[in-house]
């Protein structure tokens, strides 16, 4: 079964589409009411808030192959 696929199930429940819509027609009249402003202004606070690690994370960044070398010291 693919991610989506309950997704688009959903919409065969009358409730579940009631929710979606919020008293618009269909879902491309939904869509069209998205204010896309709101939507970058949230996606920008988003990438502020989760973008940045801890300065003294970097230095572990810069270590090659660390996945590699932290998984031949937990199987000694």
């Amino acid at each position: 079964m693919l991610a989506d696929t309950p997704l688009v199930k959903n919409l065969a429940i009358p409730d579940y589409v009631a929710i979606l819509l919020k008293g618009s027609k269909n879902l491309a009249e939904r869509f069209a009411a998205i204010d896309i402003q709101q939507v970058r202004r949230e996606e920008q606070e988003n990438e502020r808030r989760w973008g940045k690690y801890p300065k003294r994370m970097a230095k572990l960044f810069k270590i090659p192959h660390l996945p590699q070398k932290l998984m031949k010291s937990t199987v000694k």
